[in-house]
């Protein structure tokens, strides 16, 4: 399970630029996150009065806040337990910073995630996953592109057809230009939702910021009101 940020507007772009540049560097689909997303937690949920005990808490921290800002600044990489990986370098607001304290020790009286650096005390890395259980090699590669060097590898005749279905899925030229992700940025965000993902990767609940209300699976992928939560978030800072 995981509580994460839920990026519209920005999502379809962050979306086509990760994708883009999986498909140039050929990074196996496995290591890509399907919607880009900022994780916040992962906690480890045994059973169904967890699970209210989770959302409850998810409430409570979200309580008093009308939006969450941070800025999507470039480019990171690490090596983690699992191998490389390469992100979104993420700067978050005091608030957010504060937000995320505050949640973490919500629910680590609840369910301490299996991942120490989400502890509340933890120096947290806010980033935006591009890929992840890279090699070296595969790690090297995508990070050139991503700041704007030409790639310099072949397509592999296995991967040739999930590769094409990827591209028209996505509605993506058959060639990619060299470097096109490094264009993206620096790019203001105003989250105004807050997820809690099921072990499914379906959204069981999420709090609406704006409104000040948790929302049902149903409530949450309605376009409507996603509209009326960005719209009540500008009329916010106004």
């Amino acid at each position: 399970m995981l509580i994460e940020l839920r990026l519209r507007p920005v999502q379809e772009r962050l979306k086509r630029t990760t994708w883009s540049a999986a498909l140039r560097c050929r990074i196996p689909p496995r290591c890509v996150h399907r919607v880009p997303h900022l994780s916040l937690y992962t906690p480890d949920v045994a059973n169904l009065g967890q699970v209210a005990a989770v959302r409850q808490a998810v409430n409570a921290a979200c309580r008093g806040h009308r939006y969450l800002d941070c800025t999507i600044d470039g480019y990171g990489r690490g090596n983690g337990q699992e191998g490389h990986f390469v992100y979104y370098r993420v700067v978050p607001s005091d608030e957010l910073v504060e937000f995320r304290r505050d949640l973490a020790r919500r629910l680590a009286s609840i369910c301490p995630s299996p991942k120490r650096f989400e502890s509340p005390g933890a120096d947290f890395l806010f980033h935006i996953t591009v890929a992840y259980r890279l090699s070296q090699r595969q790690a090297d590669r995508l990070w050139q592109y991503l700041n704007g060097r030409e790639a310099s590898i072949g397509t592999r005749r296995g991967m040739t057809g999930l590769l094409g279905w990827l591209r028209r899925l996505l509605h993506l030229g058959s060639s990619p230009h060299p470097g096109l992700a490094s264009r993206v940025f620096r790019i203001p965000l105003r989250v105004v939702r807050v997820s809690f993902i099921g072990n499914d990767q379906r959204i069981v609940c999420e709090y609406d910021l704006p409104g000040q209300r948790m929302l049902s699976r149903r409530e949450a992928l309605d376009r409507r009101g996603w509209r009326c939560s960005i719209e009540t978030a500008r009329a916010l800072r106004k």
